[in-house]
Order: structure tokens, then sequence, then C-alpha cells
């Protein structure tokens, strides 16, 4: 039996390449931005989650999470 994956070709959007480049507090900004738009975006979700995290924001973070 063969296993494959597929590869997510599609490119970063702004607050994931912040996220990406370290810049955690304008990635805070721009997934707070992606929620206002669409507040079931779970990877957004997980973005915001990751900056808070990095910007030692436990508190908001686990909030997020927790759908809060």
């Amino acid at each position: 039996m063969r296993k494959s994956c597929s590869v997510n070709s599609t490119a970063p959007n702004p607050a994931e390449t912040a996220l990406n480049k370290g810049d955690f507090a304008p990635a805070e900004v721009l997934f707070r931005a992606l929620l206002a738009k669409s507040a079931d975006n779970e990877a957004a979700h997980e973005g915001l989650v990751r900056a808070l995290i990095e910007q030692n924001k436990v508190d908001d973070a686990a909030k997020d999470a927790e759908g809060g």
C-alpha cells in the first residue's frame, strides 16, 4: 500500500508571515482582524494563540483556545 501526502502550496497570509518572522504583536493584530471577519477560522485561532503565547499573554491565549 502506497502512502501519500498533499503539500499545502498556498502562500502564507500577512498574519502567518508576521508570526513566522517572529513579529508577534503585529501577528496578533492581523489574526484578530481575520477573526473579526470570520470567527470560525481555525487557522487564525491557532495563529492568534501562538502569537499570544510568544508574547507571554498566556491567559489571553487560554481564553481564545477555550472559545472565550
